[in-house]
Formats: structure tokens, C-alpha cells, sequence
């Protein structure tokens, strides 16, 4: 006996089962949940706070080192050039900028 007409016995023999599991529940809601949007914003910050403003003076006045240096434990930067420039414009982006805002700063 061919699968196809195997199915098509278990199909014939016991219909009510079959059709309430293909039959769209009427009773349940399946839409997406509305949910109320999060009107809290993030304070801005008008400052840099005092010990973050000292590392900035001193990433201005420095000029970035010419190799690879290792930043902290697994991480290291092989890009000095690039990741300075970096530094620098999250720096012009002031302490409401994406990455300062969002704790990657």
C-alpha cells in the first residue's frame, strides 16, 4: 500500500478529528497583541560627567598611536587610526550621541 493511500484511510476513518485540527479556532484571538508604546525617553545629559570630560581633553590633544595596541582583556584594536577617528566623533556627537546614549560609550 502507497503512503498517499495510507493517509487517505486514516483521512476517511476519522474526519472530525482531521477537520478540528485544520478548522481555524473561532474562539481564540490569533491577531497580534496591542501593546501601549514606552513614553518613557532617556533623561539627556547636558555635560560629560567630570572624569569623562579629562578622558576627552586628553583623546584631543593626543595623537593616536601608529600600531595595534591591546585596549583591555580579548579586545584589540588593529586600527588605531579608525578606531581615534571614531573616538573623536562620538565625542563631536556630545553626551546625547547614539553610543553615549545607549551605554556603548
Amino acid at each position: 500500500m502507497s503512503l498517499k493511500a495510507l493517509a487517505y484511510k486514516v483521512l476517511k476513518r476519522n474526519p472530525s478529528r482531521n477537520q478540528a485540527a485544520t478548522r481555524p479556532k473561532n474562539r481564540r484571538n490569533f491577531s497580534p497583541k496591542i501593546r501601549s508604546k514606552n513614553t518613557s525617553k532617556l533623561r539627556p545629559r547636558n555635560k560629560w560627567e567630570e572624569d569623562v570630560e579629562e578622558i576627552i581633553r586628553w583623546v584631543l590633544i593626543s595623537t593616536p598611536p601608529i600600531r595595534p595596541f591591546q585596549l583591555r582583556k580579548a579586545v584589540l584594536v588593529t586600527d588605531p587610526l579608525g578606531f581615534w577617528h571614531m573616538l573623536k566623533s562620538d565625542i563631536a556627537a556630545g553626551p546625547n550621541g547614539p553610543r553615549t546614549k545607549y551605554g556603548s560609550l
